[in-house]
């Protein structure tokens, strides 16, 4: 076979991988259910990929699982802070389970940001998530105490 083909039709299938993935995660935005985590600890710092928060959420104390990934039930109060539910709850979020001390994470872990704005996210509280029914997300943004989004220009 032609390796011309061969590249071609490689490239199409990964450019094709990427366009689903990007289309899904538009979905989840347009139709997700909004899910505000507290956040537990956010460690601002910058490292050679440019600027970042840390983020560790109180629900992730909540959760106790051993290994691997999982589905965790939640409850939403009047402004869509989430909660453990005792069964499936009003929404569900994907877990996974890293490294040797269990460290649970939901969502995304990592929040990037424009070089020299990390004083704007000194006073995130909550962390906006859009989660469609499988319980997959998409971080939206951070929130302050007030629910009012952080770094909007």
């Amino acid at each position: 076979m032609n390796p011309r083909v061969v590249i071609g039709a490689t490239g199409g299938l990964v450019l094709a991988a990427v366009g689903w993935s990007i289309l899904q995660k538009e979905r989840v935005l347009a139709e997700g259910t909004r899910v505000r985590l507290e956040l537990n600890t956010s460690d601002p710092r910058s490292l050679m990929q440019g600027d970042y928060m840390t983020l560790r959420y109180a629900l992730s104390r909540d959760i106790d699982a051993q290994t691997g990934e999982g589905v965790v039930g939640l409850t939403l109060d009047d402004h869509d802070v989430a909660t453990r539910a005792a069964g499936l709850g009003e929404a569900r979020m994907v877990y996974r389970v890293r490294g040797r001390g269990r460290d649970v994470r939901l969502g995304t872990d990592g929040f990037f940001f424009e070089e020299g704005r990390a004083g704007a996210y000194a006073t995130a509280r909550y962390a906006e998530f859009r989660v469609d029914a499988a319980g997959e997300s998409v971080l939206v943004g951070l929130l302050d105490e007030r629910f009012s989004r952080l770094g909007a220009p």
